[in-house]
């Protein structure tokens, strides 16, 4: 996967694997699209998006466990590198160990990389 590819970034925070009450988003990603940039949240049950937002607009996406925001240059690109800085602030019920999942996917989920575990955070 390049970073001119169209690509989708799944970003799950929960205490496992599960979409329900988690804060589940979604970087989506296409270099030929307008906009480019565009970051879905899940809502509460996991089960649909609440909100999309083009990364070009200064805006902040919510659900009951996390609200996600960004700055005015969040994405970079450098050859088939493609970073993208995204703030996260959870609410006191999201509190306790929870597991940072990763999952990329190219268009028409060729080259899926499937769940990855990647890290741990404890909010308080």
């Amino acid at each position: 996967m390049g970073a001119a590819d169209p690509v989708t970034q799944n970003i799950l925070i929960n205490s496992d694997l599960d979409g329900r009450n988690a804060c589940y988003m979604a970087y989506l990603h296409c270099a030929n699209c307008a906009p480019t940039d565009v970051v879905v949240l899940q809502n509460d049950s996991g089960t649909a998006s609440t909100q999309g937002s083009g990364l070009d607009q200064n805006v902040s996406l919510s659900n009951s466990q996390c609200t996600v925001s960004w700055g005015s240059s969040p994405v970079t690109a450098s050859g088939n590198n493609l970073s993208v800085t995204l703030n996260l602030t959870f609410t006191p019920a999201f509190a306790g160990s929870r597991v940072f999942y990763l999952a990329s996917r190219e268009q028409n989920d060729a080259n899926n990389t499937g769940w990855h575990a990647v890290g741990t955070w404890t909010p308080q």
